[in-house]
Protein backbone atom coordinates (compact mmCIF):
# COMPACT_ATOMS: atom_id res chain seq x y z
CA UNK A 1 0.00 0.00 0.00
CA UNK A 2 1.42 3.11 -1.27
CA UNK A 3 2.07 6.07 1.59
CA UNK A 4 0.36 9.24 1.05
CA UNK A 5 2.86 12.27 0.93
CA UNK A 6 2.12 15.47 2.15
CA UNK A 7 -0.28 14.73 5.00
CA UNK A 8 0.37 16.89 8.31
CA UNK A 9 -1.04 18.34 10.97
CA UNK A 10 -0.46 22.67 11.44
CA UNK A 11 1.48 23.61 14.50
CA UNK A 12 -1.48 24.90 16.06
CA UNK A 13 -3.30 22.51 15.75
CA UNK A 14 0.00 19.86 17.31
CA UNK A 15 -0.35 22.36 19.83
CA UNK A 16 -3.91 22.10 21.32
CA UNK A 17 -3.67 18.02 21.35
CA UNK A 18 -0.34 18.61 23.14
CA UNK A 19 -1.62 20.77 25.50
CA UNK A 20 -4.31 18.12 26.92
CA UNK A 21 -1.49 15.52 27.65
CA UNK A 22 0.21 14.69 31.50
CA UNK A 23 3.44 15.60 31.98
CA UNK A 24 4.81 12.62 32.15
CA UNK A 25 3.65 11.61 28.11
CA UNK A 26 4.98 15.47 27.46
CA UNK A 27 8.30 14.42 28.03
CA UNK A 28 8.64 11.70 26.61
CA UNK A 29 7.19 13.17 23.00
CA UNK A 30 9.95 15.83 23.75
CA UNK A 31 12.32 12.85 21.64
CA UNK A 32 9.70 12.94 18.80
CA UNK A 33 11.17 15.50 16.13
CA UNK A 34 12.48 19.16 16.81
CA UNK A 35 9.22 20.73 16.32
CA UNK A 36 7.36 18.91 19.08
CA UNK A 37 10.87 19.59 21.69
CA UNK A 38 10.44 23.56 20.72
CA UNK A 39 6.35 23.37 20.97
CA UNK A 40 6.59 21.36 25.12
CA UNK A 41 9.64 23.71 25.77
CA UNK A 42 7.66 27.17 24.79
CA UNK A 43 6.71 29.09 27.73
CA UNK A 44 3.17 30.18 25.98
CA UNK A 45 2.55 26.42 25.60
CA UNK A 46 3.56 25.87 29.55
CA UNK A 47 1.47 28.50 30.70
CA UNK A 48 -1.88 26.83 28.44
CA UNK A 49 -0.80 23.45 29.45
CA UNK A 50 -0.70 23.80 33.32
CA UNK A 51 -4.32 25.57 32.94
CA UNK A 52 -5.42 22.46 31.42
CA UNK A 53 -3.93 20.34 33.86
CA UNK A 54 -6.55 18.50 36.61
CA UNK A 55 -5.75 20.22 40.13
CA UNK A 56 -3.25 17.96 42.01
CA UNK A 57 -4.07 17.78 45.84
CA UNK A 58 -2.13 15.85 47.67
CA UNK A 59 1.91 16.73 47.64
CA UNK A 60 4.03 13.40 48.18
CA UNK A 61 7.23 14.69 50.38
CA UNK A 62 10.39 12.79 49.66
CA UNK A 63 10.62 12.12 53.79
CA UNK A 64 12.64 9.10 54.84
CA UNK A 65 13.33 8.26 58.34
CA UNK A 66 16.57 6.54 57.19
CA UNK A 67 17.77 9.22 55.44
CA UNK A 68 19.63 12.41 56.18
CA UNK A 69 18.56 14.19 53.11
CA UNK A 70 15.15 14.29 54.52
CA UNK A 71 13.21 17.62 53.34
CA UNK A 72 9.77 18.96 54.37
CA UNK A 73 7.22 20.90 52.12
CA UNK A 74 7.33 24.85 52.99
CA UNK A 75 5.15 26.60 49.46
CA UNK A 76 4.14 25.89 45.79
CA UNK A 77 4.21 28.12 42.87
CA UNK A 78 3.38 27.27 39.00
CA UNK A 79 3.95 23.76 40.08
CA UNK A 80 7.16 24.04 41.72
CA UNK A 81 7.38 23.45 45.50
CA UNK A 82 10.08 24.81 48.14
CA UNK A 83 11.17 22.32 50.10
CA UNK A 84 13.68 22.77 53.38
CA UNK A 85 16.75 20.35 54.45
CA UNK A 86 15.93 19.26 57.36
CA UNK A 87 19.73 18.38 58.29
CA UNK A 88 21.07 21.96 56.72
CA UNK A 89 18.04 23.80 56.76
CA UNK A 90 18.84 24.98 52.72
CA UNK A 91 15.91 25.23 50.35
CA UNK A 92 15.38 23.95 47.07
CA UNK A 93 12.82 24.31 43.96
CA UNK A 94 11.59 20.90 42.92
CA UNK A 95 9.50 20.08 40.38
CA UNK A 96 7.35 17.04 40.95
CA UNK A 97 6.03 16.14 37.51
CA UNK A 98 9.24 16.51 35.78
CA UNK A 99 11.86 15.35 38.51
CA UNK A 100 14.15 19.08 38.58
CA UNK A 101 15.49 20.95 41.06
CA UNK A 102 17.14 24.36 41.46
CA UNK A 103 19.51 24.28 45.18
CA UNK A 104 18.98 27.69 46.72
CA UNK A 105 21.63 28.95 49.40
CA UNK A 106 20.50 28.99 52.74
CA UNK A 107 18.94 32.08 54.55
CA UNK A 108 20.92 34.67 56.25
CA UNK A 109 18.74 33.38 59.12
CA UNK A 110 17.63 29.97 59.46
CA UNK A 111 15.97 30.10 62.99
CA UNK A 112 12.68 31.14 64.27
CA UNK A 113 11.51 31.48 60.60
CA UNK A 114 7.97 32.56 60.44
CA UNK A 115 7.21 32.95 56.52
CA UNK A 116 8.36 31.71 53.05
CA UNK A 117 6.88 32.26 50.20
CA UNK A 118 7.53 32.50 46.16
CA UNK A 119 6.98 35.58 44.22
CA UNK A 120 7.11 36.45 40.67
CA UNK A 121 8.11 39.52 39.26
CA UNK A 122 6.69 40.32 35.94
CA UNK A 123 8.58 43.21 35.03
CA UNK A 124 11.86 41.55 35.01
CA UNK A 125 10.49 38.11 34.87
CA UNK A 126 12.36 37.03 38.07
CA UNK A 127 11.21 34.70 40.66
CA UNK A 128 11.81 36.03 44.68
CA UNK A 129 11.82 34.59 47.87
CA UNK A 130 10.84 36.40 50.82
CA UNK A 131 11.75 34.95 54.29
CA UNK A 132 10.51 36.32 57.23
CA UNK A 133 12.63 35.40 60.61
CA UNK A 134 11.08 36.55 64.31
CA UNK A 135 13.54 37.60 67.31
CA UNK A 136 12.11 38.25 70.83
CA UNK A 137 13.58 41.30 72.06
CA UNK A 138 13.34 42.93 75.42
CA UNK A 139 10.08 42.62 77.10
CA UNK A 140 7.10 41.46 74.63
CA UNK A 141 8.14 43.09 71.35
CA UNK A 142 9.01 40.87 68.45
CA UNK A 143 11.14 41.64 66.01
CA UNK A 144 10.66 40.44 61.76
CA UNK A 145 13.11 40.55 59.75
CA UNK A 146 12.62 40.74 55.78
CA UNK A 147 15.20 38.85 53.87
CA UNK A 148 14.99 38.24 50.05
CA UNK A 149 16.44 36.18 47.78
CA UNK A 150 16.45 36.77 43.55
CA UNK A 151 16.71 33.38 42.03
CA UNK A 152 18.26 35.10 38.47
CA UNK A 153 21.37 35.86 41.06
CA UNK A 154 20.57 33.28 44.13
CA UNK A 155 21.64 36.07 46.80
CA UNK A 156 19.97 36.89 49.95
CA UNK A 157 20.04 40.39 51.07
CA UNK A 158 17.70 41.99 54.07
CA UNK A 159 15.69 44.77 53.17
CA UNK A 160 13.94 45.91 56.42
CA UNK A 161 12.46 45.31 59.82
CA UNK A 162 9.12 45.96 61.59
CA UNK A 163 8.74 45.38 65.64
CA UNK A 164 4.77 44.43 67.30
CA UNK A 165 3.69 43.51 70.34
CA UNK A 166 2.13 39.90 70.55
CA UNK A 167 0.07 41.07 73.48
CA UNK A 168 -1.31 44.46 72.12
CA UNK A 169 -1.82 43.33 68.03
CA UNK A 170 -2.54 39.72 65.84
CA UNK A 171 -0.81 39.34 63.29
CA UNK A 172 -1.95 37.90 60.03
CA UNK A 173 0.38 37.60 56.57
CA UNK A 174 -1.04 37.76 52.99
CA UNK A 175 0.57 38.50 49.64
CA UNK A 176 -1.01 39.22 46.69
CA UNK A 177 1.12 39.47 43.47
CA UNK A 178 4.04 41.31 43.95
CA UNK A 179 3.38 42.41 47.21
CA UNK A 180 3.14 41.15 51.08
CA UNK A 181 1.27 42.85 53.57
CA UNK A 182 1.68 42.08 57.40
CA UNK A 183 -2.04 42.98 58.95
CA UNK A 184 -1.24 44.03 62.76
CA UNK A 185 -5.06 43.63 64.14
CA UNK A 186 -4.93 45.40 67.44
CA UNK A 187 -7.02 44.00 70.19
CA UNK A 188 -8.05 46.94 72.22
CA UNK A 189 -6.71 50.29 70.25
CA UNK A 190 -6.09 50.84 65.96
CA UNK A 191 -4.95 48.58 63.67
CA UNK A 192 -2.43 48.72 61.19
CA UNK A 193 -0.71 47.48 57.93
CA UNK A 194 2.49 47.34 56.55
CA UNK A 195 2.80 46.66 52.51
CA UNK A 196 6.54 45.46 51.17
CA UNK A 197 6.59 45.84 47.66
CA UNK A 198 8.86 43.44 46.03
CA UNK A 199 9.51 44.85 42.54
CA UNK A 200 11.45 47.67 44.25
CA UNK A 201 12.29 45.73 47.86
CA UNK A 202 10.51 48.44 49.42
CA UNK A 203 8.30 48.51 52.81
CA UNK A 204 5.65 50.92 53.60
CA UNK A 205 5.00 50.63 57.51
CA UNK A 206 2.38 51.36 59.65
CA UNK A 207 -0.47 52.30 57.37
CA UNK A 208 -3.93 53.09 58.96
CA UNK A 209 -6.87 50.78 59.01
CA UNK A 210 -10.24 52.39 60.02
CA UNK A 211 -11.19 51.02 63.54
CA UNK A 212 -14.85 51.17 62.66
CA UNK A 213 -14.65 48.39 60.13
CA UNK A 214 -15.55 45.76 62.88
CA UNK A 215 -16.44 46.10 66.32
CA UNK A 216 -14.74 43.27 67.29
CA UNK A 217 -11.16 42.61 66.16
CA UNK A 218 -10.43 38.78 67.97
CA UNK A 219 -11.69 37.03 64.65
CA UNK A 220 -10.83 39.18 61.84
CA UNK A 221 -8.71 37.34 59.18
CA UNK A 222 -6.75 38.76 55.87
CA UNK A 223 -7.95 37.37 52.86
CA UNK A 224 -7.30 37.93 48.92
CA UNK A 225 -10.16 38.72 47.41
CA UNK A 226 -11.26 38.88 43.62
CA UNK A 227 -8.96 41.28 40.84
CA UNK A 228 -5.75 40.47 43.10
CA UNK A 229 -7.24 42.76 45.68
CA UNK A 230 -7.51 42.04 49.74
CA UNK A 231 -10.12 42.33 52.03
CA UNK A 232 -10.34 41.53 55.90
CA UNK A 233 -13.65 39.42 57.01
CA UNK A 234 -15.50 38.22 60.29
CA UNK A 235 -17.95 36.31 60.16
CA UNK A 236 -20.97 37.46 62.70
CA UNK A 237 -23.35 36.10 65.67
CA UNK A 238 -25.70 36.04 62.20
CA UNK A 239 -23.44 33.58 60.50
CA UNK A 240 -22.77 36.16 58.14
CA UNK A 241 -19.24 36.29 56.61
CA UNK A 242 -18.77 40.38 56.69
CA UNK A 243 -15.90 41.51 54.37
CA UNK A 244 -14.10 44.83 53.81
CA UNK A 245 -12.69 45.40 50.44
CA UNK A 246 -9.05 47.37 50.11
CA UNK A 247 -9.19 48.93 47.00
CA UNK A 248 -6.22 50.76 46.98
CA UNK A 249 -3.38 50.11 49.28
CA UNK A 250 -1.19 53.64 48.08
CA UNK A 251 -3.86 55.43 48.58
CA UNK A 252 -5.23 53.31 51.87
CA UNK A 253 -8.72 53.43 50.80
CA UNK A 254 -11.21 51.07 51.44
CA UNK A 255 -14.82 50.05 50.16
CA UNK A 256 -17.28 52.19 51.16
CA UNK A 257 -19.66 49.48 51.96
CA UNK A 258 -19.23 46.02 53.04
CA UNK A 259 -19.79 42.44 51.59
CA UNK A 260 -21.95 40.29 53.71
CA UNK A 261 -22.46 36.78 52.34
CA UNK A 262 -24.83 34.25 54.67
CA UNK A 263 -23.39 31.14 55.58
CA UNK A 264 -25.98 28.58 55.42
CA UNK A 265 -23.76 25.91 55.35
CA UNK A 266 -22.96 26.36 59.00
CA UNK A 267 -26.49 24.91 59.97
CA UNK A 268 -25.52 21.83 58.31
CA UNK A 269 -22.23 21.51 60.92
CA UNK A 270 -22.12 21.78 64.04
CA UNK A 271 -17.98 21.26 64.51
CA UNK A 272 -17.64 24.28 62.44
CA UNK A 273 -17.91 27.95 63.78
CA UNK A 274 -15.83 31.31 63.79
CA UNK A 275 -13.63 29.97 66.11
CA UNK A 276 -12.03 27.16 63.88
CA UNK A 277 -12.91 28.09 60.11
CA UNK A 278 -10.52 30.68 58.49
CA UNK A 279 -11.34 31.96 54.84
CA UNK A 280 -7.86 32.53 52.92
CA UNK A 281 -8.77 33.29 49.23
CA UNK A 282 -11.46 33.77 46.82
CA UNK A 283 -11.41 32.00 43.34
CA UNK A 284 -13.81 32.98 40.48
CA UNK A 285 -16.91 32.90 42.96
CA UNK A 286 -15.53 30.62 45.53
CA UNK A 287 -14.60 30.87 49.05
CA UNK A 288 -11.22 28.89 50.08
CA UNK A 289 -11.38 27.76 53.86
CA UNK A 290 -9.29 25.75 56.04
CA UNK A 291 -10.98 24.23 59.00
CA UNK A 292 -8.79 23.57 61.11
CA UNK A 293 -9.44 20.49 64.11
CA UNK A 294 -6.87 19.14 67.10
CA UNK A 295 -6.50 15.83 64.61
CA UNK A 296 -6.24 17.83 61.05
CA UNK A 297 -6.24 20.62 58.82
CA UNK A 298 -8.85 20.60 55.91
CA UNK A 299 -9.84 22.24 52.59
CA UNK A 300 -13.17 22.99 52.22
CA UNK A 301 -15.00 25.58 49.30
CA UNK A 302 -17.63 27.75 49.36
CA UNK A 303 -19.33 28.35 45.78
CA UNK A 304 -21.30 31.26 46.79
CA UNK A 305 -24.10 31.00 44.34
CA UNK A 306 -25.09 27.57 44.66
CA UNK A 307 -24.29 27.67 48.24
CA UNK A 308 -22.98 24.37 48.26
CA UNK A 309 -19.54 22.83 50.04
CA UNK A 310 -16.55 21.23 48.64
CA UNK A 311 -14.19 19.37 51.24
CA UNK A 312 -10.82 18.41 50.95
CA UNK A 313 -9.32 16.15 54.13
CA UNK A 314 -5.80 16.50 54.77
CA UNK A 315 -3.99 12.70 54.81
CA UNK A 316 -3.56 11.37 58.10
CA UNK A 317 0.20 10.46 57.40
CA UNK A 318 3.25 12.96 58.23
CA UNK A 319 4.88 12.12 54.90
CA UNK A 320 1.73 13.56 52.79
CA UNK A 321 0.66 17.22 53.12
CA UNK A 322 -2.62 18.65 51.78
CA UNK A 323 -2.02 21.61 49.09
CA UNK A 324 -3.41 23.04 45.98
CA UNK A 325 -1.28 23.09 42.34
CA UNK A 326 -1.36 21.55 39.64
CA UNK A 327 1.33 19.17 37.41
CA UNK A 328 3.34 21.42 35.30
CA UNK A 329 6.28 21.84 32.69
CA UNK A 330 8.17 25.01 34.68
CA UNK A 331 11.41 25.38 34.39
CA UNK A 332 13.68 27.74 36.13
CA UNK A 333 16.92 28.72 34.52
CA UNK A 334 19.99 26.15 36.66
CA UNK A 335 17.65 23.42 37.04
CA UNK A 336 19.36 19.76 37.19
CA UNK A 337 17.76 15.91 37.35
CA UNK A 338 16.62 15.08 40.61
CA UNK A 339 18.94 12.21 42.46
CA UNK A 340 17.97 9.37 43.99
CA UNK A 341 21.09 9.17 46.10
CA UNK A 342 21.70 12.24 48.49
CA UNK A 343 25.62 12.29 50.15
CA UNK A 344 25.41 12.77 53.93
CA UNK A 345 27.32 15.15 55.30
CA UNK A 346 29.28 13.92 58.33
CA UNK A 347 28.39 14.53 62.25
Amino acid sequence: MRMMRGLFLPNHIICEILSWLPVKSLLRFKCVCKTWFNIIQDPEFITIHMVRAPCSWVYQSTYNENSCANFTFSTYWQGLVLERNNSTNAYRLRNPATRQILDLPCPPSHQNIIYINIFFIPKTSDLKLLNISCLQEEGDIHTKRYNILSINDLTWKYVDSTSCDPTKFQVRKLHAETKFYLFKLGLVGDSYFDCLDLENDRITRDIKIPRKLFLDWKNVHALNWKDGKLALACIDQKQQLNLWILEDDKKNKWAETKITISLTFLKDYPSMSSQNIIPWTVKENQIWWYHVTDDSQDIFVFDIESREVDFQTSPTTKKKILYIDKPSLTYIKGMHPETQKVKCSEK
